[in-house]
């Protein structure tokens, strides 16, 4: 059973002279282990975005945790469910299932923090009318 999640790479940023042939080293770690609400909590606060790109899986509530702390989802192009809510420069980023593509994302959230707070609020607002409530009345008025 897998005791932690890893995943480092090297990308070239986008961007003009100055950063011809200079590499961005990324580095993410998160111990797979069951964490608690508070936990999660802290993790959504302290974060740029969340990445989200499930296999195997048709949905999930992540983006929508990720939005209700306002943060911006990353998600591949082949994610399935989540691009119903995460929308490219509007909720979050999308990109190609690949390394490279993921790791320009995170640069592009590490060195655009206004605009990726936007993404976020504008997630929040989604995730925000997502509620027993309005299920139930969109459940009703379909049977009326």
């Amino acid at each position: 059973m897998p005791t932690g999640m890893s995943r480092s790479w090297s990308t070239r940023p986008a961007g003009g002279p100055e950063s011809r042939g200079a590499t961005v080293d990324i580095s993410i770690s998160l111990p797979m282990r069951a964490y608690s609400d508070e936990e999660l909590a802290d993790l959504y606060a302290r974060c740029l975005g969340v990445y989200y790109a499930p296999v195997n899986e048709d949905y999930g509530l992540v983006p929508y945790e990720a939005f209700l702390s306002e943060k911006p989802v990353v998600t591949t192009t082949d994610a399935g469910g989540p691009l119903d809510i995460v929308h490219d420069r509007e909720t979050g980023l999308v990109v190609a299932p690949n390394v490279e593509e993921l790791a320009r994302a995170c640069v592009w959230l590490r060195d655009h923090n206004d605009e990726a707070r936007t993404l976020g609020r504008a997630g929040r607002d989604i995730a925000r009318a997502v509620t027993w409530d309005s299920c139930i009345d969109r459940l009703l008025a379909a049977v009326a």
